[in-house]
């Protein structure tokens, strides 16, 4: 695991160091309306380091979840941190992320259900879960973001019910958290008996109304975020860099002062793990071959037979226009316009994706 760790982390961090550069690959897009055309440069389409890709990533997930997934009804934002003893479990199995995952679903699942009358044991939830690996200061620091439905769904004569959930106080979100932690192993419920619960952590403060879809969708937008942002950077000399955290921390620290490796070792401990079925060994993607293509010829049908000899005359080659844009107009990132009508296309190195 720790190889293949490593070596997603070098393909990651080679493939942003040759993202948006033309030299490594690029389409050319042609515009039917003005007649003009213009080179797209291919994306890495990386996670976790690029941070142009992970800000497309983060609005066009937040975007098409307010679009087409979340009926307008409440979410509620449930976040589970762990105790540091566990985390380290959490970094080297990724089954035991999912573990812990499903426990907090269930649990939350079977508190709603609870608390909506005359609902049937078989309802079920709807959500979006969001598994972070970092931190404020660039740290590891496993921990879920669950953007849950303040209601339960259940299926009655064939046709679909919805129960709302009544509003939770401290006590109801308390109680969650106890069960969620009952529901660990010995070793960990023990540590509940610890200061601070033993580090366990359940928020569920943030509420988002049914009819604030604009709130909705700045609230995924936080939830599905880079590791860091470029704009917190400030480079002091060639040997030293300050990031800017966006809180104090507990030492009252509001900077971290590093190097530039220190940068690239931290970072590259950010990079997510490799996918389930993914290749045990992930090689550097080959680099795009450009050539010039030359332009193709046709025979004169008045001189010869079109045999060797024959004058010939070149057959303009047009480029394959994009497929037009058909998404919200307030995604406007990571799309390319005609420099003479403005007309929006896909880009075909990624997305079509809000700023």
């Amino acid at each position: 695991m720790g190889m293949r760790r490593q070596s997603l982390s070098r393909w990651t961090l080679d493939s942003y160091l040759e993202c948006g550069i033309l030299a490594y690959g690029f389409a050319r897009a042609y515009c039917a309306d003005c007649g003009r055309d213009f080179l797209v440069a291919f994306s890495c389409k990386g996670r976790g380091v690029c941070p142009s890709c992970n800000a497309r990533r983060m609005a066009e997930t937040a975007a098409h979840f307010v679009d087409h997934v979340f009926p307008p009804l409440p979410v509620r934002q449930w976040v589970l941190s762990l105790p540091k003893r566990l985390r380290y479990f959490l970094k080297t199995n990724p089954a035991t992320v999912s573990a812990v995952l499903h426990i907090l679903l269930r649990v939350i699942q079977q508190e709603l259900i609870e608390r909506c009358p005359n609902t049937p044991k078989n309802a079920r939830l709807g959500a979006v879960s969001f598994i972070h690996r970092f931190g404020d200061a660039l740290n590891e620091h496993i921990h879920f973001h669950c953007c849950v439905i303040n209601a339960v769904f259940y299926l009655v004569d064939g046709e679909l019910r919805i129960s709302e959930l009544p509003a939770l106080g401290k006590a109801d979100i308390a109680a969650i958290q106890t069960r969620v932690s009952r529901s660990t192993p010995t070793d960990a419920r023990a540590m509940r008996e610890w200061h601070n619960d033993g580090g366990f952590s359940l928020d569920a403060a943030v509420r988002i109304p049914a009819w604030d879809r604009a709130g909705l969708e700045r609230l995924l937008r936080y939830c599905a975020r880079p590791p860091f942002a470029l704009e917190r950077f400030e480079a002091i000399d060639d040997e030293h860099l300050r990031y800017h955290l966006s809180k104090p921390q507990a030492d009252g620290a509001t900077e971290l002062s590093l190097s530039p490796l220190e940068l690239i070792d931290r970072i590259a401990a950010l990079v997510p793990p490799p996918p389930p079925g993914a290749p045990a060994s992930l090689s550097r993607r080959s680099r795009t071959q450009l050539t010039v293509a030359r332009p193709r010829h046709r025979p004169d049908p008045g001189d010869g037979d079109g045999q060797a000899g024959a004058r010939s005359h070149p057959v303009p080659v047009r480029p394959t226009p994009l497929i037009q844009c058909r998404v919200p107009r307030r995604v406007t990132c990571g799309l390319h316009s005609s420099p003479a009508c403005s007309r929006f296309f896909f880009s075909p190195a990624g997305t079509a994706v809000p700023t």
